[in-house]
């Protein structure tokens, strides 16, 4: 039997096998290879679903957003593949506004628009942050808005421009006030503080900000000692809270013994006035260890 003719049987039968699955079948088989973070093998059965299903139907929209997520997300990254991931994402908005697709597809063209997904790919600061306000309009009440809140943040954070970084704050204030539950508040408190710290040199604030974060539980898990330093420094030199700076610089001696920091804090407690603790990560260390000399007040 001729090569050519093996082929078109073999693809025959292979469409007939694809036809006779169930858009049920089908969706099952793409959802699963999604949740593996598989982003190119779905999008076949994806688009099959999109043809057979009706258009607005429970199996449409998740079928649309699934395709719009892989191309969205395939690498290497595309125009086109983009170029489709935002039509996709915008056609289920449009087309379902209650989905409950909605609202992430409507959040993901607001990062589409932010972001630089392949070369000379253009950005859009205006619609992303219009996009991330829609979100929080329009979905007050669910946990996404808080992240809508936040990536608007981010976004005018990226100007550096005083007034960008003003509504920036008072964005992430605003929304801490009336949401005291929200989810991402250790990170927004964390955030909040890079941002007086870094950008705007408001050493009370930024400490204020970092205090919120520790006391809710750092994002930066293995690594608070970076924060807590940070934070001692801040204390000690720019606001002068002697009893926070002991509070941090003891921390470190204790729970951030390992991050390269231990030995400058057992100093810095020395210099205020305190007997450092001991490290007993190196308890074991066979080598003279340091005698600190503390002054009975501290240094002003």
């Amino acid at each position: 039997m001729p090569v050519r003719y093996l082929a078109f049987l073999l693809l025959a039968s292979a469409g007939l096998a694809a036809a006779e699955r169930s858009v049920s079948d089908l969706l099952g088989e793409a959802t699963t290879a999604l949740s593996q973070f598989s982003f190119d093998q779905p999008r076949r059965p994806f688009r099959q679903v999109r043809e057979r299903a009706a258009k607005g139907s429970v199996e449409w929209q998740q079928a649309t957003f699934g395709l719009a997520t892989c191309q969205h997300h395939v690498a290497p990254a595309t125009p086109e593949a983009i170029t489709e991931a935002k039509a996709l994402y915008a056609e289920l908005a449009e087309t379902v506004p209650d989905s409950a697709y909605t609202p992430r597809s409507v959040l993901n063209l607001g990062r589409i628009a932010e972001l630089v997904d392949f070369y000379q790919d253009p950005v859009d600061p205006g619609e992303a942050r219009a996009r991330y306000r829609e979100v929080v309009a329009r979905w007050p009440t669910q946990d996404i808005a808080g992240e809508a809140t936040f990536r608007l943040a981010g976004s005018l954070v990226q100007s550096l421009a005083a007034d960008d970084l003003t509504e920036a704050v008072a964005t992430l204030d605003g929304w801490l006030a009336s949401h005291p539950q929200e989810p991402l508040a250790p990170a927004m408190w964390q955030y909040l503080g890079e941002i007086h710290f870094q950008f705007r040199q408001d050493w009370q604030a930024a400490l204020d900000a970092y205090r919120k974060a520790d006391d809710l539980g750092l994002i930066w898990r293995g690594r608070e000692a970076i924060v807590w330093w940070r934070m001692a420094v801040i204390a000690e030199t720019k606001v002068h809270d002697r009893a926070t700076a002991i509070r941090y610089y003891t921390r470190i001696c204790i729970d951030g013994q390992t991050s390269g920091k231990a030995f400058e804090a057992q100093l810095a407690l020395a210099r205020l006035g305190v007997q450092p603790p001991e490290l007993s990560a190196f308890a074991t260390y066979p080598g003279a260890k340091p005698v600190f000399t503390v002054t009975s007040e501290g240094t002003p």
